[in-house]
């Protein structure tokens, strides 16, 4: 039994009730047959006092003790035993406890016992010593030789310090091996064997390690404690590496530095920020006192901070830890923290959407970015970006094998699968090898929905290609991007003519067929800042400037930049709605059918009465002449010759239906058009469903319960209910709709609708949150960063985007630490 196992035996015997007789229960009395350690009854009545926790590195020796309050042991030097403090109860718990130890503590098993039973110190017993000669043992030596002790195996007197320190050759065998039992001569031995050098040497070494037991003063618990210190020092600055690390990436900056050696003068942002958090966190005195800051991320001002720290100087030049493969696998570690998160946020919640892009980056790879949506129980909706991929294959077969290979690495099942969103190319959305087929054939639940988005940039795309009048007006307006802005001279008289007109300085925005919300932007600076533009061209005399000024300073140009301004602000407004990631596909479809409803209310005489005394006015405030009759175009001669589209409609009336009717009713049919391919008629069914009082048929519920594979019985039994409940409201928008079925609480009582509800939040509108991740890899890798390994890129974006995520950094750490033997030595 350990001496761990013998305390904790003994403390457990404490809180018997005093009353309970020992003696009564098989156990000897206190006669001569009794056998009672004094040395334990000693140790033990100190230690219920005041010992709380000794350890020996060298005898692994570990005591558990159950009072919190209790003192560490003190013994002293010239002392061997302390006060003894006798009560029955000590007497009767020590009488059973030598019971079960007397035979393992007692001296006649060698000198290796000893060292079992350090604190407890000699073994003592009280009992019926027997007679040799007419002579025997007596318990009053106990007193007078503290060391002694008296084996109940072979009726012998020991001495226990000598025991203790058992070295073959140097200490008297008699009193550690065989034993001494001459007892006529006893008292003579006794004083001969304490005084000589050996013995002494035992003695003082016995006090020596009683102390460092109670004193904590060992050589080993030493070395072992300066170990702890160090370890828990250099994880803690294993921790400000990690915090570094994760604010320069959510902020996108860079790591390293031209050179990151001692004599660099720019070691990067890690090496620099790591001195600040460090300090920050440090509780040794630094120098705070700051005279002067110094630009690009106070570089200068950490380093002459970190002067002022002796911790950081050190750890920087011995531990460090800030080597770009350390870097690399920390940031691993924190990805695989955030995507283990979003994974299993995805899985609670059951059903999501895959939304997936693709750009070419700095170095032109191709990369695929991923986005995940899903919803919660309360119908809160998420996007979670997972990072990119570079695609090697960018046909529909490469990328879905690539789509499918990432969301087995997440674990989640493809069956989930309620929706996926793209952009409309040809290898997304091709109609048998496209993405969105062979995801259909897989999940038959995943429908695909053209992102919004870039739906309604097509539409307006189509009307600068299909009206002649604003193809060339749009034309003159990138001519005039290109001349003021191409060049920083001529941007600097635009930009003065601004400043002398006491308004604000803007410059002219560039027309993209890929941007959506450039037109109107660029529109609407030229429509503000028309008298600015003007006196630029005036100014700057040259050959192209003199063109423009004629082209632009015309009533046509006039009156088609007001015009399309008036009307991209309508669409314009759609255009943002429809890059919300928090709505969901009918909403969608409502407000893009509110946008056509306001179009085609422009569509009449008085909007154009408007629209056409605004630009006489802009004509008439800067001198230019009204309108002349529109040059009519003429049939070759070989042709037949004659006026093509020839009719007698005055100059006003050209202008209102070849223009203005004509722009209103093509981007009217485009967007009723492309749309159109988003009306999905399970969703259609499901909104009527949500969102309508009237009762679906058999056929209808049925219809919806095969596609999502619910049960039919229980759906339409819900759907009584929520109509019922329902009120006689007309227009019910989905948000609107689950707002009310938060209220009720149905979506704890309706599980099957609920589901049901869940799915229509889950399904996609758009691939903004790709198009966005596309910004973040735009500021990550960038031309100084354009060597960026894909690894590290995707744990970058993901830190950068994904930035509301809470990082366990002691969690970052225990993994990091994991992960090879030497760190554990380390930290």
């Amino acid at each position: 039994m350990s001496e761990k196992d013998k305390l904790s035996y003994y403390f457990s015997k404490k809180s018997v009730s005093s009353s309970r007789d020992i003696c009564n229960i098989n156990h000897p009395t206190t006669t001569n047959t009794t056998i009672i350690n004094t040395n334990e009854l000693i140790v033990l009545n100190e230690l219920d006092d005041r010992l709380s926790t000794s350890l020996s590195s060298s005898t692994s020796i570990c005591f558990e003790l159950e009072n919190q309050d209790n003192e560490n042991l003190n013994l002293k030097e010239n002392e061997f035993t302390t006060t003894r403090r006798t009560t029955t109860d000590n007497h009767e718990l020590l009488a059973e406890y030598s019971q079960m130890n007397s035979f393992k503590r007692d001296p006649g098993r060698g000198p290796q016992a000893a060292k079992e039973f350090l604190l407890l110190g000699p073994y003592q017993p009280i009992t019926t010593f027997p007679t040799i000669n007419h002579r025997h043992f007596c318990s009053s030596w106990y007193k007078i030789y503290p060391w002694i002790e008296f084996s109940d195996m072979t009726k012998k007197a020991y001495c226990f310090v000598c025991r203790l320190a058992y070295s073959s050759g140097r200490c008297d065998d008699a009193y550690i091996k065989n034993g001494f039992n001459t007892w006529s001569v006893a008292i003579q031995k006794f004083n001969k064997h304490q005084s000589t050098l050996s013995h002494k040497q035992a003695n003082d070494s016995y006090i020596n390690a009683v102390r460092n037991l109670t004193d904590n003063t060992d050589v080993l618990k030493l070395i072992d404690n300066e170990h702890k210190k160090q370890t828990l020092e250099n994880r803690n600055y294993l921790k400000e590496i990690i915090r570094s690390i994760i604010f320069l990436a959510k902020q996108g900056l860079h790591f390293r530095g031209h050179r990151e050696d001692d004599e660099s003068k720019n070691k990067g942002n890690l090496l620099r920020l790591d001195l600040e958090t460090i300090i920050q966190s440090c509780p040794c005195t630094i120098f705070t006192h700051i005279t002067s800051f110094v630009l690009g991320n106070l570089l200068e001002l950490l380093e002459f901070r970190s002067l002022e720290n002796e911790l950081i100087k050190k750890k920087l030049k011995t531990l460090k830890y800030t080597h770009h493969s350390i870097k690399n696998e920390l940031l691993s570690l924190i990805q695989q923290h955030i995507i283990s998160q979003i994974a299993s946020e995805i899985k609670t919640c059951k059903y999501y959407s895959v939304i997936i892009d693709e750009t070419t980056d700095i170095t032109w790879h191709q990369q695929v970015s991923l986005v995940i949506r899903y919803t919660d129980d309360q119908f809160n909706v998420y996007e979670r970006f997972l990072g990119f991929e570079r695609a090697s294959d960018t046909t529909g077969l490469g990328l879905f094998n690539l789509l499918i290979e990432w969301l087995n690495k997440l674990g989640l099942d493809i069956k989930n699968i309620v929706g996926q969103g793209f952009d409309g190319a040809s290898s997304m959305t091709g109609e048998y090898k496209g993405v969105a087929s062979r995801l259909i054939q897989v999940s038959p639940t995943a429908l695909y929905v053209h992102c919004n988005g870039h739906v309604l940039n097509l539409c307006l795309v189509d009307v600068a290609e299909a009206v002649v009048h604003i193809r060339n007006n749009f034309g003159v307006v990138k001519s005039l991007y290109n001349l003021i802005e191409a060049s920083p001279k001529r941007h600097k008289v635009f930009e003065d003519l601004q400043k002398e007109s006491g308004i604000i300085s803007i410059s002219l925005k560039q027309l993209s067929d890929t941007r959506w919300a450039c037109r109107y932007e660029s529109l609407k600076v030229i429509s503000s800042r028309y008298l600015e533009i003007l006196n630029t061209l005036e100014k700057l005399e040259t050959s192209d400037s003199y063109i423009l000024l004629h082209v632009i300073k015309t009533f046509d140009f006039v009156f088609h930049i007001y015009m399309m301004t008036e009307i991209y602000m309508i669409t314009q407004i759609l255009s943002k709605f429809l890059q919300r990631s928090n709505i969901t596909l009918t909403d969608a479809l409502a407000q893009v059918k509110t946008t056509i409803d306001t179009l085609e209310s422009l569509r009449n005489e008085d909007e154009f009465e408007r629209i056409w005394h605004e630009s006489m006015k802009i004509c008439m405030i800067n001198n230019i002449d009204e309108p002349d009759e529109r040059r009519k175009r003429k049939v070759p001669l070989k042709l037949g010759g004659g006026d093509i589209n020839s009719s007698n409609l005055t100059i006003k009336d050209e202008y209102r239906v070849n223009s203005f009717y004509a722009v209103l009713d093509k981007i009217v049919t485009s967007i009723k058009d492309r749309f159109d391919k988003n009306y999905l008629s399970i969703v259609v069914l499901c909104e009527k469903l949500f969102l309508t009082k009237v009762l679906l048929s058999n056929d209808e519920l049925k219809e919806i319960a095969c596609f999502y594979n619910m049960n039919y019985d229980d759906l339409r039994a819900e759907q009584r209910l929520y109509k019922t409940a329902l009120d006689e409201k007309k227009d019910w928008s989905l948000a609107a709709s689950t707002k009310f079925f938060i209220q009720h609480n149905f979506h704890l009582s309706l599980s099957t609708m609920a589901e049901l509800l869940k799915i229509m939040w889950t399904i996609p509108v758009n691939v903004c949150g790709c198009e966005r991740s596309f910004s973040s890899l735009r500021r990550i890798k960038t031309y100084i960063r354009n060597a960026t390994g894909q690894e590290r890129l995707t744990c970058l974006a993901l830190i950068n985007i994904e930035r509301d995520y809470e990082i366990d950094i002691d969690a970052i750490v225990v993994d990091f630490v994991s992960k090879k033997d030497e760190r554990k030595k380390v930290f």
